[in-house]
């Protein structure tokens, strides 16, 4: 280090002990002074308020008449939730008829048209042949119609 870095640290830190003896004093007086401010200012408030006792109270009807306006949507829309779930059961009630009567009709067309089970009758010729490929597959070795038959050839 040479000499004029020697010096040079020391009157910083020289300086900078004489600007904190000189700069905090100021940032407390400057502080102090807000707070003054605020007070006085909080002090104007509250003797407005005092000297007007009239707005005082009109905040205390205000609130009144904010609850009395909830309290009444708070019942009208109750009232229309249960008017709205009465719908919902009056229509689902209409549902389930409708359905009882679509059964009813497409049981009748079924017995005008002699369908029974909903399953078409199969004429006795294509009966034998459901017969023979229902049984393709199930219990001989052919590997036909089996799912995990194999290849031997590689991809």
């Amino acid at each position: 280090m040479t000499e004029l870095d020697k010096t040079f640290r020391v009157d910083r830190i020289e300086w900078c002990a004489t600007i904190e003896q000189v700069v905090t004093p100021k940032i407390e007086e400057a502080e102090e002074k807000e707070m003054v401010a605020n007070f006085r200012k909080n002090q104007d408030i509250y003797s407005s308020w005092h000297g007007q006792p009239k707005e005082l109270l009109a905040k205390p009807k205000m609130t009144k008449t904010i609850e009395a306006i909830a309290r009444k949507v708070t019942i009208e829309s109750a009232g229309l939730l249960r008017k709205t779930e009465m719908k919902n059961d009056m229509l689902q009630a209409e549902i389930c008829q409708l359905k009882l009567d679509m059964a009813t009709t497409e049981s009748s067309k079924a017995k005008k048209h002699d369908i029974i089970d909903d399953i078409p009758s199969i004429p006795s010729y294509e009966e034998d042949e459901a017969d023979v490929d229902d049984s393709v597959g199930q219990g001989d070795s052919s590997g036909v119609g089996d799912g995990f038959a194999t290849t031997d050839h590689e991809d």
